[in-house]
């Protein structure tokens, strides 16, 4: 009935108290970094993915950034495991790949366009 009520759950079973806790946003937080594989250390500027197999065909996310957003997709395709990242410029993308598979990983410049890759760090 709560959420049917308000759209959101609740931290207590009256609409008098704290009706939009942040306590149901944890489960974003398990899907970006146990799914899609995204740990994020923002004063660093670096994205590190961390590949497993989850037993999922894919997986694609996209995460707001103070000045624009990391977008990360991956699939699993004849044996190899094939990955895009858009990122902004200045930011360093690191793998850990513990799938098995080969990574075949691509990085698009989000903020200026840019079509190229840029190489990684880690494999």
């Amino acid at each position: 009935p709560m959420a049917r009520r308000t759209g959101t759950l609740w931290e207590h079973n009256k609409p008098t108290a704290s009706c939009n806790h942040a306590f149901a946003a944890h489960a974003v937080c398990w899907l970006f970094r146990d799914i899609l594989g995204c740990r994020l250390d923002v004063c660093g500027r670096t994205l590190r993915l961390h590949f497993h197999d989850t037993g999922l065909e894919h997986a694609a996310g996209v995460m707001p950034l103070a000045d624009g957003s990391l977008a990360v997709q991956w699939r699993r395709s004849g044996g190899k495991l094939v990955c895009r990242v858009r990122a902004p410029a200045d930011w360093r993308v690191e793998t850990e790949n513990r799938t098995g598979l080969e990574l075949v990983l691509s990085v698009t410049d989000l903020d200026r366009n840019y079509s190229g890759s840029r190489p990684e760090a880690g494999g």
